[in-house]
């Protein structure tokens, strides 16, 4: 995938057995997966790249977000109104923004400096570290992560 792709998918998703899913997203590739209700992953999953954890791809889940087997998750998760149970292996790469978080097993999550910069004319410049929103400094006119 090499452009900005959109997956929308109403109601629940249950993923039931071991599955591959866009790790060979290119350069400038995108994939944002909207879905309305629950998400259980009942396999094993790998999804996105762990070398671009916060630009490839991102998950808005509406409902639950459940997982019984193991995740390599590589991604910018948003669901607020989340219980976020992780059963079994997890290696998350990115972000995750959800209600509650409950783990069970073994658990690795990354520290991702990427989805904490700005950059392009969205991000405002600044003179100062008062300019920025804490943690971040400024730096060369612009604000940056520790």
């Amino acid at each position: 995938m090499s452009d900005r792709t959109a997956l929308f998918i109403e109601g629940d998703l249950t993923i039931t057995s071991s599955t591959l899913f866009l790790n060979d997203i290119a350069p400038g590739g995108e994939l944002d997966i909207y879905i309305s209700g629950k998400l259980v992953i009942a396999g094993t999953l790998l999804l996105g790249d762990p070398a671009r954890p916060s630009s490839a791809v991102r998950l808005f889940v509406g409902g639950e977000l459940e997982d019984s087997d193991g995740l390599a998750l590589a991604a910018r998760v948003y669901a607020p109104r989340a219980k976020l149970e992780l059963v079994g292996l997890t290696e998350a790469y990115g972000s995750v923004l959800a209600n509650r978080i409950t783990t069970t097993g073994a658990q690795r999550f990354h520290h991702d400096r990427e989805g904490l910069e700005c950059s392009g004319p969205a991000c405002p410049s600044c003179t100062s570290d008062s300019d920025c929103c804490a943690p971040q400094v400024c730096s060369a006119g612009a604000c940056r992560s520790l």
